[in-house]
């Protein structure tokens, strides 16, 4: 996202929090999957 964006909208740090946040739990998602597919090999 462009600076300007990030600092007319105020919210800088919280919209990093919850891109990362995001970020986390699709990587868990991805993880469990494959152990699931693993599982039911």
């Amino acid at each position: 996202m462009p600076a300007h964006c990030r600092l007319r909208n105020g919210g800088g740090h919280m919209e990093e929090a919850m891109h990362g946040l995001i970020y986390l739990i699709g990587l868990i998602v991805v993880i469990l999957a494959i152990l699931s597919f693993f599982g039911l090999r």
